[in-house]
């Protein structure tokens, strides 16, 4: 009997057999980390945007797991695993594609290259969404996570993905760090105007991203005219 009959069963739950085997291959499962752990963000370069999406797709995580022959021995290989598994998702269906294509103006060649320009997360890293979101405490502690996250990244621009991420994780933006911020809607086939509202934020993505290119390039030259000559 599984851990959750045994417990809707009224009976002290206990580890069977199988129960060990799938808590040991599904090590590191979740929560889901793809820039590195939470509050240790110290990353010196800059990302053309913040990503931050409501929670993992449990199912399609678990499904591509399985397809490794070793459970994780470490923390830095299931970030890197996570990175696999997430690229790979980003891109072999159409919504997330037509999202990740639009902010990347095309795919890029590795997960490696992926992560190097976006920086990932989620609101809900544990995807425990629908209960989880209703407690107080659960919130406070993800939300204090992402911030530490946002505090941690350079970008100029971060993009929320979906409803639960704009609403839950806005706030965690620091009121001392300015950002571009872009609601997008969640890639899904049942957003009838899915298409629409990506691409009107798209493009303004895309022209305040070339404004800001041009005023750093402008500032590089005021700084270089005012330098003292040898």
């Amino acid at each position: 009997m599984s851990l959750r009959a045994q417990v809707n069963a009224g009976r002290m739950p206990t580890l069977s057999a199988e129960d060990v085997r799938t808590a040991t291959e599904e090590k590191f499962l979740l929560p889901a980390i793809y820039g590195g752990e939470v509050g240790d963000v110290k990353l010196s370069k800059t990302f053309e945007a913040l990503v931050v999406l409501e929670a993992p797709s449990v199912s399609f995580t678990r499904e591509e797991w399985k397809k490794y022959k070793a459970p994780c021995a470490t923390p830095a290989e299931a970030i890197d695993r996570h990175r696999k598994i997430f690229f790979k998702w980003a891109f072999v269906n159409e919504f997330p594609r037509k999202l990740f294509e639009g902010l990347l103006k095309g795919k890029p060649a590795t997960a490696d290259e992926f992560f190097g320009r976006l920086y990932i997360t989620d609101i809900w890293k544990d995807a425990v969404c629908t209960a989880g979101r209703k407690e107080p405490d659960y919130k406070r502690y993800w939300q204090s996570q992402l911030e530490k996250e946002i505090r941690g990244i350079r970008t100029d621009s971060i993009v929320f993905v979906g409803n639960q991420a704009k609403t839950h994780g806005e706030i965690c933006v620091p009121k001392d760090k300015r950002l571009r911020r872009y609601p997008l809607p969640f890639p899904t086939s049942r957003n009838n105007s899915f298409d629409t509202e990506l691409q009107k934020a798209l493009e303004q993505f895309h022209r305040d991203t070339k404004i800001a290119e041009l005023e750093r390039e402008i500032e590089e030259l005021q700084r270089k005219i005012k330098a003292p000559r040898g």
